[in-house]
């Protein structure tokens, strides 16, 4: 990387290194036989020659999980337009993404995509492709599984409500459980209405 700056600590380094944990691409690899990126913040890849696709797999360990994908340069600008594909274990294609991130690099995000949360235990792949048949020299995937948590903004398992805090008094508790007056389900009978205060 290279930042116009010798200042550590804003992702690149005095010596012009990514301070994230970024493993390398190694080519081939396509769909069926994916660079395996668990353990790293993400990876440093190339789109080339026009027309190549690169893929990567991931495993969520813990069930109800959500993932967050984005392509940039690894510091915030965008490289080139972007496509990126998230498939399920099965290999069926679960979420895609053209400009979600900034532009017109793509983003998949669980607060928009909600099929990006909630994941089954597995082995999951993603895809990245050029749109347009561009090349790029370089490019950061990054990705982060996200284990369910009472306040990550995401309806999980057992939770009522996720405010995105741990503050309660403001409708949903610091343990994601809905608080009168706002509707506290199950409200479907006179019998467990929610009380008025």
């Amino acid at each position: 990387c290279d930042d116009s700056n010798v200042t550590p600590g804003d992702g690149c380094s005095a010596t012009c290194l990514f301070e994230a944990n970024f493993t390398h691409e190694i080519e081939p690899n396509p769909i069926q036989t994916p660079n395996a990126i668990d353990g790293f913040d993400g990876v440093i890849g190339s789109i080339a020659p026009s027309g190549d696709t690169d893929a990567f797999s991931f495993d969520v360990t813990v069930p109800g999980s959500s993932v967050k994908i984005e392509v940039s340069d690894g510091l915030g600008v965008c490289p080139f337009d972007s496509i990126v594909t998230l498939y399920n274990p099965a290999g069926m294609q679960i979420v895609q993404d053209d400009d979600g991130g900034v532009s017109p690099c793509s983003k998949i995000d669980p607060n928009v995509y909600g099929a990006a949360t909630n994941l089954p235990v597995g082995t999951y792949k993603v895809q990245v492709a050029a749109g347009l048949n561009a090349t790029v020299d370089q490019y950061v995937l990054t990705l982060k599984v996200q284990p369910p948590s009472c306040g990550d903004s995401l309806l999980g398992g057992g939770e009522q409500c996720d405010d995105g805090n741990a503050v309660s008094g403001d409708g949903c508790s610091d343990t994601c459980q809905s608080e009168a007056p706002w509707e506290i389900e199950p409200n479907d009978t006179l019998n467990t209405a929610t009380g008025a205060v």
